[in-house]
Order: C-alpha cells, then structure tokens, then sequence
C-alpha cells in the first residue's frame, strides 16, 4: 500500500512586488553568523517547508515493503531426542496454510512470512499430545528470506469419526495409540471399547483379533510469531518395563549387573544397571519398542534373555499360558497354542514345583499361580 505526503510551496512568487522590493532606503547587513549557527538555521527552514502541507502541489512517496521473516520448529520426544517425519501446519487464516515435515534434525522452517502472528499445529497427534516447550528470537540471518511464502489451503482433517483396528500380534494399546496420535488412556477409557476393557484386564496384553475403535483425533492450533525459533515436545507416556530374575532356589538375583539392548524404530539404545532388592531391571522405555534384550553377569557368568514387546498374549489363552511358562522356565512355547507334550510336560513340573495338584491341565488355580508368579 502506498501513502500520500503532500509538501506545500512556502512562498508565491510575485513579480510586482520582486521589482518595488530595492526602492527606499536599505537596511544595514546583518552581521556574520558562525557557519553551524547558518546551517542550523537553514535546516529548520526547510524542515518547516516541508511540514507545510497544501492540496496543491502533492508529492507521492510509496512506502516500504515489510521484510520478509522465518519461523522455526524443532519437535524433540520426552528425552529431548530430536523427532524427524512430524507433520506441522502453520495457518494464515482458515483458508491459507503451509505444511511439512521436520527433518532428521526434528526441524522445519517456514519462510517468508509477514510479520504477524499465525496458528501453528502438529496435524497427526491429538490435541494434548504436544506442548511448545518455549521459543527464542532467530539471529538477523537466519529470519531473513527474499522470497514469500506460497499458501494453499489447510490439509484436509484424516479421520472425523471413530474407526476400528484389529490386533495382530506384536501390538498393543499402547503402541496403537502411539501410532494414531493419542493417549492410551484415551482410547482405553473410550465407551466403545467397554467390552474388550471388561474382557482385557490389562491395556498393553491384548490377543490378535481383537478389536479397538480409535476415536478421532481432536486438532489443536498455538499461536506463534516469525522471526522465532519453537520448541515443540511430543508428549508420549513412558511405559514401565518390570523384569525379575530368580535364581535355582528361586532366590531374587539382587546386585546383578546388567545390560539392557532395547530396540525401537530409530534403532537400539544400551543401557547399564544393578537389579533391585528383589531382583528386579525397571527401566522406563518409549511405546515404539519391539524388543528387549537383558545380559546379567559378567565374563563366563553372561546369560542374555531376550523379550519381544506385545507379544504376550493374555493369561486366558493357552498361548498366553505357553508363553508365560517359557518365561518362568518351562519351556513349551513350540507346541504354539496347542495342548500338546512340551505344555502338559511344562505345567506338571510347573504344579508340581508350586505344590498344585498334578494334572497337566492349565486349570483355574495353576493360572492364578502362574500369574501370581509372572506378575502379569
């Protein structure tokens, strides 16, 4: 937009008077000025001639373009890791907006922006799924950009209705709802999931077949400003993983160095510590893990126990019996889901090392036992 200033002429010309103006007597000189007193003067002189302002006369000045500025986001997990592939949109207004996704370092930058405040949203996660941790002014060069941002219109929101997904194995609530945006909780807690919650005491131990309705994710927009760098956290529950070891006598193994080799999408994280009192490796791990790997010991003393992540399948099962016995040292996981020699073999040694009565048979009394002993 351009703005008009208007200068008027300080004087009109007037021959008459111009001629008339040397008759009479003359005045005397003025004396000498010091020269920055003269310009001094002078330049007052003309700072009223251009305050004078008249209709007549107009000078036009265009104003200048407002220079062009950059917004930046880096999404970082609960650990502060960077988190590359997150789909952010920054809006203008309801019909104008960009959007991409952070890079391997967590960050994007949306250029040439006007100055002025815009709406900024993380588009696949659920409204109190992520937080802008803080923000702090960009340097002179890395705000500045030449070329304008070009706008389109908002994406299109993926679900506005609740859907349903079918459980295969090495999934569990926990990272369904990583995967879709949303809190555990959220979707556990969900009326239509009643059923599978009274049948499923435990969230994260479903069976394959069974069936989730996700709700819809719920969209949130902050307001952000260019020039600005944001910092964005993904806010991700934890899960607790609980692992006891025991010894022949069925001792806990406390004070037992270990490794822990925990596997996830962005690779394997290695982690050393001491169990417990009771014999206990609690560490906390991201709902993105598959895999576990445990070494106590040292030396010739080493033994590795390997954990794959939602594969247990619930205590009701023959296969979530079969599984939980493997754990406790009975090995019979071959016989996958069948009553066969490996299993009756497996939970007779199991019966008759707790004292139970001998059948063979995964009765009411052995199941409550073996989950008594397996914690879950």
């Amino acid at each position: 937009m351009a703005h008009d200033i208007v200068f008027k002429p300080s004087a009109v010309f007037d021959p008459e008077r111009a001629y008339f103006s040397k008759c009479g007597p003359t005045e005397p000189p003025p004396s000498p000025q010091d020269s920055s007193e003269a310009k001094l003067t002078q330049l007052k002189a003309a700072k009223a001639a251009a305050a004078s302002i008249s209709s007549g006369g107009d000078v036009i000045l265009p104003c200048m373009k407002a220079a062009l500025q950059t917004l930046e986001a880096t999404v970082v997990d609960m650990e502060g890791k960077p988190l590359d592939d997150i789909l952010i949109e920054l809006r203008k207004s309801s019909t104008e907006a960009l959007s991409a996704r952070t890079d391997a370092a967590g960050t994007l930058r949306f250029q040439g922006l006007a100055p002025g405040t815009y709406q900024l949203g993380l588009l696949e996660l659920d409204q109190d799924r992520w937080e802008i941790l803080g923000s702090e002014p960009l340097s002179a060069e890395r705000a500045a950009c030449r070329d304008e941002a070009t706008w389109t219109a908002p994406r299109p929101v993926a679900r506005t209705g609740p859907t349903s997904h079918v459980i295969q194995q090495g999934e569990c609530l926990s990272t369904l709802a990583h995967q879709h945006g949303l809190h555990a909780d959220t979707v556990w807690d969900l009326p239509d999931n009643r059923d599978l919650k009274s049948r499923r005491k435990n969230k994260n131990i479903l069976l394959p077949g069974d069936t989730v309705i996700l709700p819809p994710r719920q969209l949130a927009l902050r307001d952000v400003e260019p020039s600005n760098a944001y910092r964005i956290r993904r806010k991700d529950a934890s899960e607790q993983l609980r692992i006891r070891f025991l010894d022949r006598q069925d001792r806990p193994r406390s004070g037992a160095s270990y490794l822990i080799a925990i596997d996830g999408p962005n690779g394997t994280e290695e982690r050393t510590g001491k169990t417990d009192g009771e014999g206990f490796v609690r560490e906390s791990v991201s709902a993105t893990t598959t895999e576990v790997r445990v070494t106590l010991g040292q030396d010739l003393e080493r033994e590795t126990f390997i954990f794959r992540a939602a594969h247990l399948d619930p205590l009701d099962t023959l296969s979530g019996v079969q599984g939980r016995l493997t754990n406790l040292g009975y090995p019979c996981a071959k016989d996958e889901g069948k009553l066969g020699a490996l299993t009756r073999r497996a939970l007779q040694d199991f019966q008759r090392d707790e004292g139970l009565t001998v059948t063979g048979e995964p009765d009411a009394s052995t199941r409550a036992t073996i989950e008594e002993k397996h914690l879950a």
